[in-house]
């Protein structure tokens, strides 16, 4: 139990400091961490996540990361979801595809 603890607190450390940059809203809709889109892409993605966010009330949001810092890439994607706080209304209803482009994994949550 203690390990596990450790562990999350770990993970909710390194996220703080990927929060840095997006302090406005703590992640936008789409956001790509290991540069794999253009600006425009991502600019054109986000929008099109935000639309069907609204228009479903259920957040759409998909995050790329380059590595999730030795995490089950499930543990990584809830931390993420969690800690920048998607969701949509109170319920926070939501779904958030992860990718891990270095472990070339994946969680949809």
């Amino acid at each position: 139990m203690k390990k596990r603890w450790i562990t999350a607190v770990t993970l909710l450390s390194l996220l703080l400091l990927l929060a840095l940059p997006a302090l406005a809203r703590d992640l936008p809709l789409v956001y790509d961490g290991a540069g794999l889109l253009t600006e425009e892409q991502v600019s054109e993605l986000n929008d099109l996540a935000e639309y069907l966010s609204e228009d479903y009330s259920c957040e759409i949001a998909i995050v790329v990361v380059p590595d999730t810092e030795g995490y089950y890439v499930e543990d990584y994607a809830e931390a993420v979801y969690r800690q920048y706080h998607y969701g949509y209304g109170e319920d926070q209803s939501g779904v958030m595809l992860l990718l891990s482009m270095e472990e070339r994994d994946y969680d949809l949550i």
